[in-house]
């Protein structure tokens, strides 16, 4: 069993049917088979072998990234992404970490010593008509990919993406109406590098989809790079999402309406949602999970429409339970922590026991959501438990207050966090990105009139949220910006304090 194994079977199936655009050039899955054996071929004569771990690095977000990642499969081998920017030191720990064996990258800045460096260069996208590499087998139960989390509560845990695990997600996907669509086209919007775009590109790509991976010409908009290559589906995060909204006309309806667009991250702002439905298409959609698991659920259009603050229903393949500080399953309705297991999603971390027994107890896994689940199988998401504040002796989840905030006209986005007082304790904040003027007083009445209480101390008007590569928002980062500095004497009792 091998990933790559799916690229020869649709070769075989429907040769001429298009697997890649990009820029100009079109790949049938015939010619991208090709290109793939050809580059393993190349890596096979370079000594990459079953079981060796390569780096993948300053490759963007084009065709030779995701031909390199198939073809290091093929020949069974491991790749891991060293992200770009990540610096020196950062990258020679990856390779010191996974025993990286060499680094495949467009450049030589990208070298590591003691690795071995494979150049990528245009010639590896032009391979013969007779090009064939037959993908080694019986590696199913082995690891063809070990992706980094985004490292967002401490040092990023890795996941190693097994062949027979991947497959029979391919197989689940591949179930779901969207990706039944025959002329489906996925625009690849988010980096290989991060298992979000990686794995959305795959369960399209290896069901025999058309994915775009193609870059946008200079000073063309998002908006037309959707329409000049009819993009169907993309998969954003609310915050990618809202660059797109920027540049569509003020008075548009719903410029690119055959788009459907797959949220990823949980809950969406009923304003953003909207403004959405209003200037680009109401084909909206919501898909949560994570690295770890792949999505654990699912909203269609009429069920966002209808539930606009539910992450969807539970996929057929998942199980969830939301359970208490004991483990004991709560009733419908109520909150608390959630648990899933099912087939596909890893049982462990690659590298890290600890975390292992954390996060992967008794067969669940424990991904540190609070949620809550209706009577119908609907999942609502409170936020993550590390970030919820304790205010008065009630847990308040920050996603809650960031709901109110996004509500007001003036408010593009929203993070509520707590912050140290100088006097000790911790007292209720939030970050705003003002759509116009910021006026912290109004803001504030807003949100006790809207949520009954004064929970919110302070609001802070910022150029943008800091983020981190998955576009989720870094709580603690702003934490700690708008702390105040210690005081001599501890004479406050505070008002708030983090879970």
């Amino acid at each position: 069993m091998n990933i790559s194994n799916l690229i020869t079977y649709h070769a075989g199936t429907c040769p001429g049917a298009v697997a890649v655009i990009t820029g100009n050039r079109t790949y049938s899955f015939a010619a991208l088979d090709r290109v793939v054996s050809h580059a393993a071929a190349r890596l096979s004569k370079l000594d990459i072998a079953p079981g060796d771990v390569v780096g993948t690095a300053f490759l963007g977000n084009g065709l030779p990234h995701l031909v390199a990642i198939l073809a290091l499969a093929r020949v069974g081998a491991v790749s891991v992404p060293i992200r770009n920017g990540i610096g020196p030191d950062a990258s020679r720990e990856i390779a010191a970490r996974f025993g990286v064996k060499a680094i495949v990258a467009p450049t030589a800045k990208a070298a590591v010593a003691g690795t071995q460096l494979i150049t990528v260069d245009r010639s590896w996208m032009e391979a013969p008509a007779d090009a064939r590499f037959d993908a080694v087998s019986g590696r199913g139960e082995e690891p063809w990919r070990l992706m980094l989390t985004s490292g967002t509560t401490g040092a990023p845990k890795c996941i190693a993406y097994t062949h027979a695990q991947t497959m029979q997600q391919i197989l689940f996907y591949g179930t779901m109406p969207l990706l039944r669509e025959p002329d489906a086209r996925l625009m690849c919007a988010v980096s290989f590098d991060i298992a979000f775009g990686l794995n959305n590109c795959l369960r399209y790509l290896l069901n025999g989809r058309t994915v775009v991976i193609a870059m946008r010409r200079d000073g063309e908009s998002r908006l037309d790079y959707l329409n000049r290559y009819r993009i169907t589906h993309a998969y954003l995060s609310p915050h990618l999402l809202q660059e797109y909204i920027r540049e569509a006309p003020r008075d548009a309806e719903r410029c690119v309406d055959a788009l459907n667009i797959v949220l990823g991250g949980g809950a969406t702002p009923d304003a953003l949602l909207q403004e959405v439905r209003r200037k680009l298409t109401r084909k909206l959609h919501n898909s949560y999970g994570s690295s770890e698991t792949g999505r654990l659920a699912y909203a269609d259009v009429e069920t966002l429409e209808r539930f606009p603050a539910t992450v969807g229903r539970v996929v057929p393949w998942v199980e969830v339970e939301i359970v208490d500080d004991s483990d004991r399953v709560l009733p419908s309705g109520e909150s608390g922590l959630l648990r899933c297991r099912g087939i596909g999603p890893p049982r462990t971390y690659y590298d890290n026991s600890e975390a292992s027994a954390e996060r992967f107890r008794g067969g669940w896994y424990y991904p540190g959501d609070v949620a809550s689940m209706s009577a119908d199988g609907l999942l609502f998401l409170q936020g993550r438990a590390d970030d919820v504040i304790n205010f008065g002796g009630q847990n308040v989840p920050p996603e809650t207050i960031e709901r109110v905030l996004t509500g007001h006209p003036e408010v593009a986005e929203a993070a509520a966090f707590a912050a140290s007082l100088a006097g000790g304790g911790k007292a209720v904040h939030a970050a705003v990105v003002a759509r116009g003027n910021f006026d912290e007083w109004a803001l504030l009445e807003f949100c006790r009139q809207q949520m009954g209480a004064s929970v919110l101390e302070r609001i802070h008007s910022v150029a943008a949220l800091p983020r981190n590569p998955n576009g989720k928002v870094l709580r603690r980062e702003l934490a700690q910006r708008f702390s105040e500095p210690p005081a001599a004497a501890d004479t406050s009792t505070g008002t708030a304090e983090e879970n």
